[in-house]
């Protein structure tokens, strides 16, 4: 039930958030093939000084992962010619994406202080100026608050059967434990914030993270939910020369969950997250955390205690951008759950692939609006048996959840969100195998 409700928390909270996607000129496109940019490039040392020859290898450049030609040849140009402000914006850009901000702001500004500039250019200089501004102080705050509803076919996560074992004998579950649908209005919020120990050297910064996700059932009020996390620590790049695209962050996690009106657990634990950038295309990512739950039990769930203990988590993944527009993620994990009583204990493992692609809105003035699709399996075998459930039988669960969510950018504060997802837990004892269908709606403001 908890692992569900948090696993619907980070969906719903990375699909609020949206990719940011930073594009030359704010032109979304396929990569550049080599042959092409050759072209190009030969017909630009032939005319050095026309401008759309410059600003089209520039984009294709960009496209092919060679941010740095891109920004030479914009250079040039503008050198040679003061009258372009769109190139101004666009060396703007590229300063942005390959860290040199106070270079960025300075052609941004430049760019954006020309009266002739046409206005789609203008509103991507403003906004890219925006987040250089933000850079550029040691400070940066910024999240989203998401409020929807969502309805579930199964909110309890009551198994599918009526009939399940009580001490390896038949019996029929009562009536109120049976699988039940409900709705919910539901809240989310993350906070994210940064203080970088030098904005200019941007090589060491502290990053904080704080989400509150609360749901109230329209029935079912056993199931009202608050989870509350913080997580905090330096993240750093330990090799910035030999190699730029490593960085590290240890950190400290604490959370607290409140089920009908009643703690339910806290926890804490500390971790230590890696990122690596091979390319403007490929991110691999690793990180390790130790995490300590308490359990809670109440008048309603007098052995949730019983869950108490250490969880260790391992986690790599890898983030590839097909395109601008369209990126695949990977992860697999792997759980060990150290519980007071032996039959809580598990190990799983777990893997997903989520494929996201951006698309024109069908109305003028809109940002890009994102669609995606996402796959996930789970296997968990536990270590001892439940005599109270099936004595003799150590249960073994695997878990498969297929999904899609779209975004809908109205504009850059504000965007609607749809998500679908299903689940199907098959078990090995019938107490818990379930499935469940679940619809979000939601509105989003970014800040």
């Amino acid at each position: 039930m908890m692992k569900r409700c948090v696993a619907f928390a980070a969906a719903a909270w990375l699909a609020s958030a949206g990719p940011a996607s930073a594009q030359i000129g704010g032109q979304a496109g396929g990569f550049a093939s080599s042959a092409e940019l050759e072209q190009v490039f030969q017909q630009l040392l032939a005319d050095p000084a026309n401008p759309e020859l410059t600003l089209r290898y520039a984009r294709l450049a960009v496209e092919a992962g060679n941010s740095e030609a891109a920004v030479a040849a914009l250079e040039r140009l503008v050198l040679f010619n003061d009258t372009l402000p769109r190139a101004r914006i666009e060396l703007g850009v590229l300063y942005y994406r390959l860290g040199s901000h106070a270079q960025a702001r300075d052609y941004l500004k430049r760019g954006l202080a020309d009266p002739s500039l046409p206005a789609d250019a203008r509103a991507n200089g403003e906004r890219y100026l925006a987040e250089v501004e933000n850079m550029l102080s040691p400070h940066v705050l910024e999240g989203s608050l998401t409020m929807g509803f969502r309805y579930q076919t199964n909110a309890n996560l009551a198994p599918s059967g009526r009939r399940v074992l009580q001490a390896g004998l038949p019996f029929n579950l009562p009536r109120n434990q049976r699988k039940q649908d409900d709705g919910n209005f539901f809240g989310l919020l993350g906070v994210e914030h940064k203080y970088d120990f030098d904005p200019f050297d941007r090589q060491a910064w502290l990053e904080s993270d704080f989400t509150l996700y609360g749901a109230k059932q329209f029935e079912r009020s056993r199931l009202d939910l608050m989870v509350a996390d913080f997580a905090t620590g330096p993240r750093f790049q330990p090799l910035p020369g030999d190699l730029p695209g490593l960085n590290m962050k240890p950190f400290f996690r604490a959370s607290v969950a409140v089920l009908d009106e009643q703690e339910y657990f806290h926890s804490f634990g500390f971790g230590l997250s890696n990122r690596l950038d091979l390319s403007e295309r490929l991110r691999l990512e690793a990180g390790y955390e130790f995490r300590a739950l308490d359990y809670n039990s109440t008048s309603r769930r007098p052995f949730a205690d019983e869950q108490s203990g250490i969880e260790n988590n391992l986690a790599v993944g890898a983030r590839y951008l097909i395109t601008p527009s369209q990126r695949l993620e990977f992860r697999l994990g792997g759980r060990l759950m150290d519980a007071k009583k032996g039959y809580e204990s598990f190990d799983e493992i777990s893997t997903s692939l989520t494929y996201q692609i951006g698309y024109s809105a069908p109305f003028a003035g809109m940002p890009q609006w994102i669609a995606a699709v996402f796959a996930g399996y789970a296997h968990s075998w536990y270590d001892r048996p439940d005599r109270s459930v099936a004595p003799g039988r150590t249960r073994d669960d695997d878990e498969w959840r297929v999904g899609a969510y779209n975004v809908f950018n109205l504009n850059k504060d504000w965007s609607a969100l749809a998500l679908i997802e299903y689940v199907d837990n098959d078990s090995n004892i019938r107490n818990f195998d379930y499935n469940d269908l679940s619809v979000m709606l939601g509105l989003t403001r970014r800040f």
